[in-house]
């Protein structure tokens, strides 16, 4: 059996690739990629200007968002909008879950009967509307998550529950992102 390369010994060469398995996991996993879930607004385009009218300068609202190629073994859906310009690294402006994954459109400051909506960065239950400091743009990110199971977490869950709630129970994923200048 001949090494890797010339100059490793095969010895070394399993030693390497066994230590990049263990310190990056993705490298070495198997599991498939989880499948897109398209995720729009009748609003905004992807990519595109968020109205004001869904921002603090306006009605403040929610814009609408449709979810397509949702799996058809979801249980619920969840929401998560985040601001990656906030001033103190990324600012939840909304959370919520338990979505009926038959309301595919939402719209407004309701996501449906037995949805909850979670505490965003203003320590509020509900939608935070995007308001950057003046003079500056800031993007905005809707990932919506199919999950195969009801959350079972807390109004008062952090970013960081949400997101351990679903972990290992996402059959699609899908993102919306928007920007708004003040």
């Amino acid at each position: 059996m001949l090494p890797a390369f010339p100059f490793i010994p095969m010895r070394s060469a399993i030693a390497i690739v066994l230590i990049v398995c263990a310190v990056s996991v993705t490298a070495c996993a198997t599991k498939p990629g989880i499948p897109e879930l398209s995720v729009t607004s009748v609003s905004f385009a992807d990519g595109g200007a968020i109205p004001t009218e869904y921002t603090c300068d306006g009605r403040g609202v929610p814009p609408s968002l449709r979810m397509d190629r949702v799996p058809q073994d979801t249980k619920s859906l969840a929401i998560l909008m985040d601001d990656l310009d906030a001033e103190k690294g990324i600012a939840v402006h909304w959370m919520v879950w338990n979505v009926d994954p038959k309301n595919a459109d939402i719209g407004g400051m309701t996501a449906g009967t037995g949805s909850v909506m979670g505490m965003n960065y203003a320590n509020q239950a509900g939608y935070a509307a995007p308001c950057p400091p003046e003079g500056e743009t800031h993007r905005y990110v809707w990932s919506v998550y199919a999950s195969d199971r009801v959350l079972g977490i807390s109004q008062n869950a952090t970013r960081a529950q949400f997101k351990n709630a679903l972990s290992g129970h996402v059959l699609a994923k899908g993102q919306l992102t928007g920007t708004y200048s003040r």
